[in-house]
C-alpha cells in the first residue's frame, strides 16, 4: 500500500513538471518570436522614413538646381495665360460703339472669364462701358495707355500693390480705335508664387505627425524653409558640429525628445530631415502590445487546458489506486 501511495506521488511530480518545461518552453518561445516581430517590423518603419527622406532631400535638391526662378515661371505663365483669355475676348467683340448701349454683353463676358470687371476704352482714355458699379473711378491702366492704337496689342501685369490685389489684362480690339481691359482676381497667383519661393519649399515636405524637414543656410546657421513656417529666419538649435559631413545621420535632443536627424548638403543648404523616434517605431510599439495581448491570451487558455488535463490525469490515477486498494482488501 506504502508503495503505491510513492508511486503515486512520483507520477504527481513528473506530471508537473511535464506541465512546468511546456509552460516556460512556451513563453520562452514567444518571448523569443514578440522580440523578433518588433524588431523586423522597427527595420521596416526605418528603412520607409529613411526612403521617404531620401525622396525629400532629392525633390528639394532639383528645386534648388532647377527651379531658383520657380516663383518668376509662375508669374509670366498666369500672366500669359490671362493675356490670351483677353486675346480672344477681343476678338469676339465685332463693334465696340454698340457697347455703350448694351452693357449687358461685357456683364455676360465678365461671368464667363470669372472676372472682377470688364472695361472698354476710346482713344482718349475715356471709359465707353464698363461692368463696374464706379465707372467714373475706372481708369486704364499707365502701362497700357503708351500703347494705345497698336496693332495686336496685347499685355498683362499684376499690381499686387493695391488694397485688393488685381491682374490687369488688356487688348486692341480689331478697329485699333477701342482697347478692352479685364481685371482679375490675384490670390490664385499670389498664392502660387508664395509657394513657390524658396521658403516654402520645406511646407510641402512634412514628415509624418512630429517629424519636420527644414532647409538651414550652411553659412550663419538659421532656417531658410522649415516646415514650422514660425521657425524660419530663426537660427537652429542643432550643434553645427553635428552636419560635418556631406551627408549622414545622427540622433539627437530636441525638446526633451530622442529625435533622428539626416542631412544632405548642397552647395550654401543643409537639407534637414528631423524625426522623433516615438513617430519611427510607432506601429513596432503597436505590434509589440498586440503581441504581448495575444501571448497572455494563448498562456492564460493553456494554463486553464493543462490545469484541466492536470485534474483529469490525477482523477484517472486516484481511480487507479482505489482500485488497487480494493483488491488488496480482499
Amino acid at each position: 500500500m506504502r508503495k503505491n501511495k510513492t508511486h503515486f506521488k512520483h507520477d504527481e511530480i513528473i506530471l508537473r513538471r511535464a506541465y512546468r518545461f511546456i509552460f516556460i518552453t512556451m513563453i520562452i518561445a514567444y518571448t523569443f518570436i514578440c522580440i523578433l516581430a518588433v524588431y523586423a517590423v522597427s527595420v521596416i518603419d526605418r528603412n520607409d522614413v529613411v526612403r521617404q527622406i531620401d525622396k525629400n532631400v532629392n525633390s528639394i535638391t532639383a528645386y534648388l538646381e532647377h527651379g531658383s526662378n520657380t516663383k518668376e515661371l509662375a508669374a509670366q505663365e498666369f500672366l500669359d495665360e490671362y493675356c490670351t483669355k483677353t486675346r480672344v475676348i477681343s476678338v469676339m467683340i465685332y463693334d465696340a460703339s454698340e457697347l455703350e448701349e448694351n452693357e449687358s454683353t461685357l456683364e455676360k463676358i465678365r461671368v464667363t472669364v470669372d472676372a472682377e470687371e470688364v472695361s472698354v476704352f476710346s482713344s482718349d482714355g475715356k471709359v465707353i462701358a464698363t461692368t463696374a458699379t464706379y465707372s467714373n473711378n475706372v481708369e486704364l491702366e499707365n502701362d497700357f495707355k503708351e500703347h494705345f492704337g497698336e496693332p495686336n496689342y496685347n499685355n498683362a501685369i499684376l499690381n499686387d500693390k493695391s488694397d485688393k490685389p488685381y491682374i490687369a489684362a488688356a487688348a486692341q480690339l480689331s478697329d485699333n480705335k477701342y482697347m478692352i481691359q479685364i481685371k482679375y482676381d490675384a490670390k490664385p497667383m499670389i498664392t502660387l508664387m508664395d509657394n513657390s519661393s524658396i521658403d516654402s519649399v520645406a511646407k510641402n515636405f512634412p514628415l509624418y505627425s512630429k517629424g519636420s524637414t527644414a532647409l538651414i543656410d550652411a553659412e550663419n546657421f538659421t532656417y531658410v524653409s522649415h516646415t514650422d513656417k514660425s521657425k524660419i529666419g530663426l537660427p537652429c538649435s542643432i550643434d553645427p558640429e553635428n552636419f560635418h559631413r556631406n551627408k549622414s545621420k545622427f540622433d539627437e535632443i530636441i525638446s526633451g525628445e530622442n529625435v533622428m536627424v539626416r542631412y544632405h548638403k548642397y552647395k550654401d543648404y543643409i537639407i534637414a530631415a528631423i524625426i522623433p523616434y516615438s513617430d519611427i517605431f510607432g506601429s513596432s510599439y503597436a505590434v509589440l502590445c498586440w503581441m504581448i495581448g495575444g501571448e497572455l491570451l494563448i498562456l492564460i487558455v493553456t494554463v486553464l487546458a493543462m490545469r484541466m488535463a492536470k485534474i483529469r490525469i490525477l482523477k484517472q490515477l486516484d481511480s487507479k489506486q482505489e482500485k488497487n486498494k480494493n483488491k488488496q482488501k480482499k
